[in-house]
């Protein structure tokens, strides 16, 4: 059966890897509390999600199909009532984080293959003095993976 932080590590390695994110100035990081401090923003957070695990015969051998779910939290922000900055900055922090997947499928993992991703948008608008001063979204996406072990 697989250990899932194998690959939470390896994503975590690929996006660390990216040049694309570093021009973005964005912190990237594993199992860690989800951010809500605007000023560390770009940030990325690595997640595990859900597992199944199946077997892959009848006979009882130790051969296993797992579905494995991981999750890529990717937030944004901007100073301003309107919002439209940090939305079009995480799209292309979107973009640089489905570049990196989609380079290597198997996240450098041999048995692994993502077959699927899934975005969930929201939105968050600090309104501390009533100003609507700050505006930060923020996408997760759900990487669906078939592993077999």
């Amino acid at each position: 059966m697989i250990d899932v932080s194998t690959l939470t590590i390896a994503l975590h390695d690929k996006l660390i890897d990216s040049t694309a994110l570093d021009l973005l100035r964005c912190e990237r990081e594993r199992s860690v509390r989800i951010n809500f401090d605007p000023a560390r923003c770009p940030w990325v957070g690595v997640y595990p999600g859900t597992v199944e695990t199946n077997p892959r015969t009848a006979a009882g051998s130790k051969s296993w199909t797992e579905p494995v779910e991981l999750q890529v939290v990717a937030q944004t922000a901007s100073f301003g009532s309107d919002g439209a900055d940090a939305s079009d900055a995480l799209e292309g922090l979107l973009k640089a984080i489905m570049d990196v997947m989609n380079e290597d499928l198997t996240l450098g993992i041999t048995g692994a293959r993502v077959v699927k991703f899934r975005r969930e948008y929201r939105y968050v608008q600090f309104d501390d003095d009533g100003q609507g001063d700050l505006f930060m979204p923020q996408a997760v996406i759900t990487i669906s993976l078939e592993v077999r072990s």
